[in-house]
């Protein structure tokens, strides 16, 4: 997927590498990107800042098959709808200003 898109693309991945065979197929595949590409490995995240490394992104990929519960799913949902919230509230306070 990320081949085929066009301009100047920065992907970032977020987690621990739990399976080491797996994560070195990934920086094989990550080798054979175009130049167009840019992909940042940023390892774990700590609970506490999820909602913040969310809130920096535009989109949000779990490409994962064995996810029993998507905890991040429900997070990045989360982080929409509050952001959507103060969004709406900005928005009305600043059209009720005299």
């Amino acid at each position: 997927m990320l081949r085929e898109l066009n301009g100047s693309v920065d992907f970032h991945i977020y987690g621990p590498h739990e399976d080491t065979a797996y994560w070195l197929e990934c920086k094989r595949l990550i080798c054979g990107l175009p130049s167009n590409v840019t992909v940042h490995d940023h390892g774990g995240v700590s609970a506490q800042n999820v909602v913040s490394v969310i809130q920096r992104h535009h989109l949000f990929v779990l490409p994962m098959r064995d996810e029993n519960f998507g905890h991040v799913v429900l997070e990045a949902l989360l982080e929409m709808a509050v952001d959507k919230n103060i969004r709406q509230s900005a928005d009305t306070s600043e059209g009720s200003r005299p």
